[in-house]
């Protein structure tokens, strides 16, 4: 059911579903990718123990991301925890969402919403060319998003030692470029 306030052309319930529902549920789950990233980055807070694998062997092992969340919430804070990166997250995944919908609804004949892009009975060629340009569109929706992301795990990183070099957006971007220049953005 669409309701009669318009957001931008959509409706209220696209835009809950476009951007409302990815972002409440990117927020819950940023902490869990606070933890994988730093893992990433190598940094672990603690030697690997000896333990016993699924399948009865002993093995060292790294704590679970469960331990390592715990670590983190005492060593930073719950607070800082959820925020760290989490505005950059958003406005990235918003844009890769807003391109992609652009590029869909500008070069797509027919098209109407996302999810209907590839249906179609015309035939395999159409579809062929019809994902082709679905792929287009991914692949801009994540070149203009890219920077965002690389902000984030920049300023996940600085969790590790206090720092504030990457504090928010803003400065962010004004570092990165003064630093690195454009291609800093992209590495």
């Amino acid at each position: 059911m669409d309701y009669p306030i318009s957001i931008s052309g959509g409706s209220v319930t696209k835009f809950c579903y476009d951007y409302m529902i990815p972002t409440a549920l990117s927020t819950f789950c940023h902490p869990f990718v606070t933890a994988r990233t730093l893992m990433m980055l190598g940094h672990e807070f603690e030697q690997p123990r000896l333990g016993r694998n699924i399948f009865g062997v002993q093995r060292y092992m790294y704590p679970n991301v469960f331990n390592y969340l715990g670590h983190l919430r005492e060593e930073v804070g719950p607070y800082r925890l959820f925020t760290v990166g989490l505005p950059a997250s958003v406005i990235g995944a918003a844009l890769k969402s807003m391109m992609t919908e652009y590029y869909l609804k500008q070069h797509v004949t027919g098209y109407i919403y996302k999810k209907s892009v590839i249906e179609t009975e015309l035939g395999v060629d159409v579809f062929l060319k019809e994902t082709a340009k679905l792929t287009a569109a991914r692949c801009l929706g994540l070149f203009v998003s890219y920077p965002f992301q690389v902000i984030m795990i920049r300023q996940i990183a600085q969790l590790v030692g206090n720092e504030t070099t990457y504090s928010s957006i803003l400065q962010s971007l004004v570092e990165i470029n003064v630093n690195e220049g454009l291609p800093g953005l992209f590495s």
